[in-house]
């Protein structure tokens, strides 16, 4: 069962994510599904579910050139995109491990993910750190390279405290610019070369 702390960020950042839809519900360009199930792409026949998986709704996913269909879900529809994962109980080490399991599917241009950790002894101080290992070319500012071929990877510790210190982060408000991730809305509509 998810935390309150889990299920808080999930929403929050689902909405974040419709912004892009301009206000369209019904058949939005971008879909955002919980918990859609697709195929671990280091395990053969393994399904595995994201926090939150993006992708192009499917009127607007390229025909294949060549016989079969392109990447899916489970359940035939368009591969994520993008991928959001939180992680409240797990480690970072895991929550790292899956984040970039995931960059191994091609279709996959971001992953997003969150690692949130318990309050402080007697505080209401938390850490939170954040990464986003991107496909984005170039790569963003500040970015670094990842292990992972053509992928940079950008790191945030925004919680009130920095990770491993008393020290404030400076994160105090929404819209902070050294706190902003972004994740262009073309990374949602890519498709592979032909």
């Amino acid at each position: 069962m998810a935390s309150p702390e889990h299920e808080g960020l999930v929403m929050q950042l689902i909405y974040d994510f419709i912004i892009p839809n301009g206000g369209v519900r019904v058949n939005p360009p971008i879909d955002i599904a919980l918990q859609s199930y697709h195929y671990d792409p280091s395990n053969v026949g393994t399904k595995i579910g994201a926090d939150i998986a993006i992708c192009p709704h499917s009127t607007l996913v390229q025909a294949p050139l060549n016989p079969g269909p392109p990447s899916g879900d489970v359940k035939l529809n368009p591969h994520a995109r993008v991928i959001v994962e939180v992680a409240v109980t797990e480690d970072l080490d895991f929550l790292n491990r899956k984040c970039e399991n995931w960059l191994l599917q091609q279709y996959v241009r971001s992953v997003f993910g969150i690692k949130i950790y318990d309050k402080r002894k007697g505080t209401n101080h938390r850490t939170m750190r954040a990464k986003l290992w991107t496909r984005q070319i170039p790569a963003p500012v500040r970015s670094r390279p990842s292990t992972l071929a053509g992928v940079s990877v950008l790191e945030w510790d925004f919680g009130t405290l920095r990770f491993n210190s008393n020290q404030p982060t400076g994160c105090t408000g929404a819209g902070l610019p050294n706190y902003t991730v972004t994740i262009p809305v073309s990374d949602v509509f890519w498709d592979p070369p032909s």
